[in-house]
């Protein structure tokens, strides 16, 4: 059933994020073993998720977006920011944008929702809208005309590139 569909993503730290429905729980790797390292309960049906080191996104099935933080001394996520008027989650990820000059503002959220479009999204704790950072920001919205059910991170100049032209 997609409402109830586990989602899993790896955290660098050796550990495994897995989201079944409302639960979402952390799991280490010690000794050839999966052992519970914590839980978090979104307050709804999580359709998608996504990491980036201690970062976890969190899709709705029914509408929002929700980032919380792997807290290694609570042993517990910690909520971070979220955005509650984003459509149904189909897929959603997170980038950071190198390029940005300062670093608290390149995180990127990317948003594939039930119309069929792509939303990018930004953490901020620095810009007065966010409310320190409370809500993520919108900055983009594009229709696609079909549904993404994926997303794939890669790097630029990573395999699949297009070759420099040679002289």
């Amino acid at each position: 059933e997609s409402t109830h569909r586990t989602e899993r993503a790896l955290v660098r730290s050796g550990m495994l994020l897995c989201a079944v429905g409302q639960k979402i729980s952390i799991w280490k790797a010690e000794r050839g073993e999966l052992r519970p390292a914590g839980f978090h309960y979104a307050g709804f049906t999580a359709s998608c998720a996504a990491t980036l080191g201690n970062y976890a996104l969190l899709g709705d099935a029914c509408r929002g977006l929700q980032l919380v933080a792997w807290s290694k001394e609570k042993k517990c996520f910690e909520a971070r920011s979220q955005r509650r008027d984003a459509a149904s989650a189909f897929a959603c990820e997170m980038t950071l944008d190198e390029a940005d000059p300062n670093p608290a503002n390149g995180l990127r959220v990317f948003l594939a929702d039930a119309g069929r479009n792509l939303r990018i999204y930004s953490f901020s704790r620095q810009d007065a809208e966010s409310r320190s950072g409370t809500v993520l920001l919108p900055r983009a919205a594009f229709h696609l005309g079909a549904v993404a059910n994926h997303f794939l991170r890669r790097r630029p100049g990573g395999w699949g590139s297009v070759p420099e032209p040679t002289q």
